[in-house]
């Protein structure tokens, strides 16, 4: 199994961490960040178990990470559980309180983490959805592709999740190897289709058994949620 260590976070970061300012990441929409937090010490590290599990896969073994995902590969399976669940509550959740503190009222209360793989054998593309958390990390593992942006088109209740985006809405980030998009899981998003190349990620869902909760309860009741942007 890995482990966490300090020496897996970018330098950059590690300065602003450890001088107690909260800008950790770049805002580059409502509800969406962007920046380093692990370097590309940790990606190499990451990537180098993906191509080993890669040799000895077998799909009739596969456990699918999410039901949107077909090629996608289980932190336990890459033996990275316990570094990210460290990494999650000694780091990323003093960056998640300073960046979404109206969502942050209640801790997590579970973590699932997968490997992504957008590629011809692969995954092509990701159809609109929002994510089963309160907040979603997607770090980029690597380099040499083409295509596969990820599309933000703002967040909704179960209500408004098809409603029309307002132009200020849409974000597209082009990925970068080591840098994370830091956003809420209900900001409505999809993954345009990869070009060329291979394109890896790791996804880290940080959940709340409330929020769920409140999610298919909003969803039954027919009533929006004071999260919800549609028409603000």
């Amino acid at each position: 199994m890995i482990k966490f260590e300090y020496k897996y976070l970018d330098n950059d970061f590690i300065k602003i961490f450890n001088s107690g300012d909260k800008n950790f990441l770049r805002e580059i929409g409502k509800n969406v960040f962007y920046g380093k937090i692990l370097n590309d010490n940790f990606c190499n590290l990451l990537l180098e178990k993906v191509k080993a599990y890669e040799l000895l896969e077998d799909k009739k073994l596969n456990q699918h990470a999410n039901s949107m995902h077909g090629s996608a590969i289980l932190l336990d399976d890459l033996g990275f559980s316990d570094f990210i669940y460290d990494f999650v509550n000694e780091i990323l959740v003093n960056v998640i309180h300073s960046t979404f503190p109206e969502r942050m009222s209640q801790e997590f209360d579970g973590i699932h983490s997968y490997v992504v793989r957008y590629g011809n054998t692969r995954d092509k593309n990701l159809d609109f959805h929002v994510d089963d958390s309160l907040v979603t990390m997607n770090l980029c593992l690597n380099k040499q592709f083409t295509g596969s942006e990820l599309v933000f088109n703002g967040v909704r209740c179960p209500i408004h999740i098809d409603s029309a985006y307002q132009d200020t809405e849409k974000i597209i980030v082009n990925h970068q190897k080591g840098f994370a998009v830091l956003h809420d899981g209900k900001n409505r998003h999809y993954v345009n289709s990869i070009l060329d190349g291979t394109r890896y990620g790791l996804i880290v869902w940080c959940q709340n058994f409330n929020e769920r909760k409140n999610w298919f309860e909003s969803l039954q009741k027919r009533e929006c949620t004071v999260f919800c942007d549609f028409k603000k």
